[in-house]
């Protein structure tokens, strides 16, 4: 064994010990699975949109491509509990009980959640107040009551068309569902907006939920690393503008 031999050895070893942790632990991940709903400029059926175009800028470089399903939010929600996908976006940070999903430190957007009603339901709005005990709406499995302040009546339904009938018939009084999923719905349907009432309600940080495996660990290890730094280098801002999207304050969660 030559002089030369051992020495290139070495120096390939120094090199390999200096690897961030998390560059082997990504050799052995080739794909994240990500599910999700449709939300047109976020999570687009053929893979584009801001949050599947986030997982891609972060993960893509450490060689985890992004294989992506588009499903209903109980169905997301699922999958990940029983570990047959790695996670969904759109989700809020919750310690609830019976809930032992994974979640990063740094955000993937934020959310206005707003409360649509009738035109003259509501002539004095006071927040969440005002749908107290009232009869309201929102998409199954998307669980507001859990965040809202204050107790309602509420049911679900599967889809936001089925919310704006029974809306319009006067069946509840009030429908909730990110504000953006609210423009968009009133854009494509041509939607009167003067006939209606629109009230911010709850704004929160949106999160990649994750299944609880140890390839989520290392998954999240990796999405804490490269966000503040695609923050940093503009590389973010760059796809919120693509997408026409608002930029966001990218800050950690505090940690337990």
């Amino acid at each position: 064994m030559t002089l030369r031999f051992v020495s290139g050895l070495i120096c390939s070893m120094i090199l390999l010990a200096a690897l961030p942790a998390f560059g082997a632990d990504a050799g052995q991940i080739d794909a994240i699975h990500i599910v999700s709903p449709e939300w047109e400029g976020s999570t687009n059926a053929d893979g584009t949109g801001l949050y599947f175009e986030i997982v891609k800028m972060v993960y893509e470089p450490m060689g985890i491509r992004l294989k992506h399903e588009i499903l209903p939010w109980k169905r997301c929600v699922l999958l990940v509990a029983e570990h047959r996908a790695d996670a969904f976006p759109g989700a809020y940070y919750t310690e609830r009980e019976g809930v032992d999903d994974l979640f990063p430190r740094y955000p993937i957007d934020t959310e206005v959640t707003s409360v649509v009603s009738k035109k003259g339901t509501i002539n004095d709005w006071k927040g969440q107040e005002s749908i107290a005990g009232e009869k309201c709406l929102w998409l199954r499995g998307y669980n507001y009551q859990h965040y809202l302040k204050v107790d309602v009546d509420f049911d679900e339904v599967d889809a936001p068309e089925n919310a704006w009938e029974l809306i319009d018939a006067g069946r509840f009084k009030f429908y909730i569902d990110a504000l953006s999923d609210i423009r968009n719905y009133m854009s494509k349907n041509k939607v009167d907006r003067s006939r209606y009432d629109i009230h911010p309600v709850i704004s929160k940080n949106l999160y990649l939920r994750f299944a609880n495996t140890d390839k989520s660990r290392k998954l999240i290890e990796i999405f804490d690393q490269r966000i503040p730094k695609l923050a940093a280098s503009g590389e973010l801002k760059a796809l919120f503008d693509k997408w026409d999207m608002d930029m966001i304050v990218f800050e950690p969660r505090d940690v337990p």
